[in-house]
């Protein structure tokens, strides 16, 4: 279910560079739904989970900021050329 509607809202991000912030990522099925799509698509980066405390409730937890980028990024250039 969660898999489905994020493949086609990821296909709506084209340029190289972008990033995707998701919220609730450590709720299962949202984590879930994201390590599928990223490991179809060798384009996403994952830069991983950007907050540390689960808000654990049964059956599952939520809360969870997840970063992901579409496309490498030369750092070491922009940095060079800020």
């Amino acid at each position: 279910m969660f898999g489905f509607g994020l493949k086609k809202k990821l296909r709506t991000f084209k340029a190289d560079g972008a990033h995707i912030l998701f919220h609730d990522t450590y709720h299962q099925g949202i984590d879930k739904a994201i390590n599928q799509v990223i490991s179809e698509n060798p384009k996403l980066i994952d830069l991983g989970f950007i907050t540390r405390n689960p808000d654990v409730q049964k059956p599952v937890s939520y809360q969870g900021l997840r970063l992901v980028r579409l496309g490498e990024v030369d750092s070491h250039t922009l940095i060079v050329e800020a």
